[in-house]
């Protein structure tokens, strides 16, 4: 097993489910552009919170059982 398989494989135990996703086409991109190890982990931590806020607004928002979802941009103010 290499070493990016393990990563994966941690990663995965970890639950963390966007990282491994997103991660090939990453880190090709850091290395092309040359970034700095923070840099990339930064990114990936970032994209591993934004995928697990959504994903609990997501299940929230089934929990709650609403008729229907209504997007601010839907909602009519002036009633």
């Amino acid at each position: 097993m290499s070493t990016y398989d393990k990563v994966v494989n941690n990663l995965q135990l970890l639950k963390l489910n966007r990282i491994p996703a997103i991660l090939d086409n990453y880190l090709e991109k850091a290395v092309k552009e040359k970034m700095s190890l923070v840099d990339s982990l930064n990114y990936l931590l970032e994209e591993e919170r934004i995928y697990k806020d959504e994903s609990s607004l997501n299940i929230r928002t089934k929990v709650a059982g609403f008729p229907f979802l209504k997007t601010f941009e839907q909602f009519d103010f002036l009633f």
